[in-house]
C-alpha cells in the first residue's frame, strides 16, 4: 500500500521515519523518489518537520507510522498536523493501531486533508501473518488518484474472504485492547527489572529493548546475539534489530506482549539466562 501511494505522485524527496522498517524506504525509492531519513531523538518520539529541518533534513513528502516499529511509540496528533501542513503527501502506517495503549487512529483527518493517506491492515490485529489484507483510507479524490495506478488483481480470493470475516469480529479487538491496557505496562516493568536490559517506553504490543553487558555486571551472556540464541534454545524467539535503519549497533531487540502466562515464562527465562536466578 505504501508503494501504491508513492507511485501515484511525481518524484520528490520523501522523508522516512527511522528507526523503522526498511520497506518504507524501498517502497518510496522503487517509485522513483529520493529518500532521506527522519531520525528520532532519544526516546524515539517522532520529531516534527521544523525539528528535522534544524538538523539539515528537508523533504516534500513523508512516510510515518502510528505506532512506530520497532520503537512502539504513537504518533502525536500535533506532529502529524505539522507534517500535513509541510508536505505534499503523507502516508501513515497504522497496521497495529488496534494493539496499542490508548492509541487513536488518524483516519478521521482524511476528509479535511487530501494529502493524508492512512494505511491499515487486518494481518496484525487478527494475527494473520503472511496474508496480504491491507487497504488505504483517504479522501475520495485521493483514492481515485491512487486507483488509477494501482493493480489490485494480485489480491487472492482467500484474502478477500478472510477480510470480510475478520471485520465482523469487533468483540475480539475490544477484549484485546482491554487486556493490553494493563499488560503493556506490566511487561515494561518486568523487563526493566532484568539485569542488563534497558527498555524504551512502549505504547503498543511490543517493547523495544537494549542489552548492555556493562563492565561492572557479571551476566550469563555477553551480547544480544548470544541472548537470542540462548532464548531460542529455551523455546523463545525475540526479534533482533540488527540492520534496522536508525539503529546503529547490535544491542537492540524487540519483545512481543503476549498472554500473561507467556510473558511470565519469557521473563523467567531471561532471568535464568542473564542472571542465573
Amino acid at each position: 500500500m505504501v508503494r501504491a501511494v508513492a507511485q501515484t505522485y511525481q518524484p520528490c524527496t520523501v522523508g522516512v521515519a527511522v528507526p523503522g522498517p526498511v520497506e518504507y524506504a524501498l517502497a518510496a525509492g522503487n517509485a522513483g523518489h529520493r529518500v532521506v531519513e527522519i531520525t528520532s531523538p532519544a526516546g524515539f518520539v517522532m520529531p516534527d518537520p521544523a525539528a528535522a529541518a534544524r538538523h539539515g533534513v528537508s523533504f516534500d513528502a513523508a512516510v510515518l507510522a502510528n505506532p512506530g516499529y520497532p520503537t512502539s511509540r504513537l504518533l502525536p496528533l500535533p506532529t502529524l498536523l505539522a507534517y500535513l501542513d509541510a508536505c505534499t503527501w503523507v502516508v501513515v502506517d497504522e497496521r497495529s493501531i488496534e494493539l496499542t495503549l490508548g492509541g487513536e487512529s488518524m483516519v478521521g483527518l482524511v476528509k479535511e486533508h487530501r494529502n493524508l493517506v492512512v494505511v491499515r491492515s487486518l494481518c496484525e490485529p487478527y494475527a494473520m501473518p503472511g496474508i496480504p489484507i491491507s487497504y488505504c483510507v483517504a479522501h475520495p479524490d485521493t483514492i481515485a488518484q491512487i486507483a488509477r495506478f494501482y493493480d489490485s488483481s494480485g489480491v487472492p480470493m482467500f484474502a478477500e474472504v478472510l477480510g470480510e470475516l475478520a471485520l465482523a469480529e469487533r468483540e475480539h479487538l475490544e477484549r484485546t485492547r482491554e487486556f493490553l491496557d494493563s499488560e503493556i505496562p506490566w511487561m515494561q516493568c518486568m523487563l526493566s527489572l532484568v539485569p542488563g536490559i534497558d527498555i524504551f517506553p512502549a505504547e503498543a504490543n511490543y517493547v523495544m529493548c537494549a542489552f548492555d553487558h556493562g563492565p561492572d555486571l557479571d551476566l550469563g551472556v555477553a551480547s544480544t546475539e548470544e541472548l537470542a540464541a540462548r532464548l531460542q534454545l529455551a523455546g523463545f524467539l525475540i526479534r533482533k534489530l540488527q540492520g534496522t535503519p536508525g539503529l546503529t549497533n547490535g544491542k537492540y531487540f524487540c519483545v512481543a506482549v503476549r498472554t500473561r502466562e507467556d510473558n511470565e515464562k519469557l521473563i523467567a527465562a531471561l532471568r535464568e539466562i542473564i542472571a542465573g536466578c
